[in-house]
């Protein structure tokens, strides 16, 4: 469930049909906007994760933090640590508001890059 719930995450940020075990987060075209918004989405759709992430600053703390899936960017090595920190998904569906969300996100960084 937590491999198919990443990958779905990874896939909508990513804008890739699906991502598969072997997948490396950067050579499908992550970098680290990209990470941050994982990351974020990833604490939202997990048991408890909302309280990883700073309100004020979006900044992800624990095992979620950006600096994890910097070090583990291929998805079973990336889902493999974080199932040895104790993560697991509430559902392995990404929720529609948290693909939306990211559609968001990726519009204000496109504005931003101009």
């Amino acid at each position: 469930a937590l491999e198919r719930f990443v990958a779905a995450v990874w896939a909508a940020e990513l804008l890739t049909g699906s991502v598969g075990l072997d997948g490396h987060f950067f050579e499908l075209g992550g970098d680290s906007l990209a990470a941050l918004r994982v990351c974020k989405v990833i604490a939202e759709g997990i048991r408890g994760g909302s309280g990883l992430v700073d309100s004020r600053f979006g900044t992800i703390s624990g095992p979620l933090s950006v600096t994890h899936l910097l070090a583990h960017p291929i998805l079973s090595e990336y889902t493999a640590f974080l199932r040895s920190k104790g993560i697991r998904p509430a559902s392995d569906k990404v929720p529609r508001r948290s693909i939306d969300k990211i559609a968001r996100m990726q519009k204000v960084d496109t504005l931003v890059k101009g």
